[in-house]
């Protein structure tokens, strides 16, 4: 387990990689850091690839998704309350996400698209805990799709979403994920103009899932 002071130094590191990406990305810099810094965190390459951090959002990054792109296996990203309009993409990470709150307080309310995507996890180590995901719309999946993936998902409210075709709540395709007391409510599949006729799964479809 490395020291607080290795895990501060590989976060600042890990800082240092961040800002890079957005800076030649003209995004939003998380965090104004020196260019010296860039020396120390060729220096620490070895140990950031084995440091476990927790990386706060919204004192560390702004949105999620920010805090997700910037993660490595292994990482703990805790979610402050509030209303996030984004979408949460894992994009292939073993990491955890959690709520300091609760699924009352910490809601994902995308402006467009669904609330959550996991395609292709390496492994079923994946968390996300304390969230409401509502107000998702896509034509599988509205609230979560889940695709090859297997994450954990605790004391999660999925509500309120919508889908096309499948899956107004949630759409698993070959994967074997776990909910655990999670509520699943009120989301709904509308009308599919491509077969005209109504979708399948208002709160659930899965296909080809364990």
């Amino acid at each position: 387990m490395p020291s607080i002071a290795e895990q501060s130094l590989c976060f600042i590191s890990r800082m240092v990689f961040a800002w890079a990406r957005h800076r030649f990305d003209g995004g939003r810099v998380p965090r104004a850091l020196p260019a010296v810094l860039v020396g120390l965190t060729i220096g620490l390459l070895p140990a950031i690839a084995d440091a476990k951090l927790t990386i706060n959002v919204p004192r560390d990054f702004a949105t999620i998704q920010q805090a997700i792109d910037s993660s490595f296996d292994g990482d703990t990203i805790l979610v402050s309350p509030g209303v996030y309009s984004e979408n949460i993409n894992l994009g292939g990470r073993e990491i955890e996400v959690r709520s300091s709150g609760g699924a009352a307080v910490t809601i994902v309310s995308p402006v467009s698209g669904r609330c959550l995507t996991a395609v292709g996890q390496k492994g079923a180590g994946a968390v996300l805990e304390g969230f409401t995901l509502t107000g998702g719309s896509e034509q599988n999946g509205g609230g979560v799709y889940l695709v090859e993936s297997s994450p954990t998902l605790i004391g999660c409210v999925i509500t309120g979403n919508t889908a096309e075709r499948r899956g107004g709540g949630v759409y698993v395709s070959n994967a074997s994920p776990r909910f655990v007391d999670c509520e699943i409510s009120n989301n709904t599949v509308i009308f599919d103009t491509c077969s005209s006729s109504y979708g399948h799964g208002g709160g659930f479809y899965v296909s080809g899932s364990l």
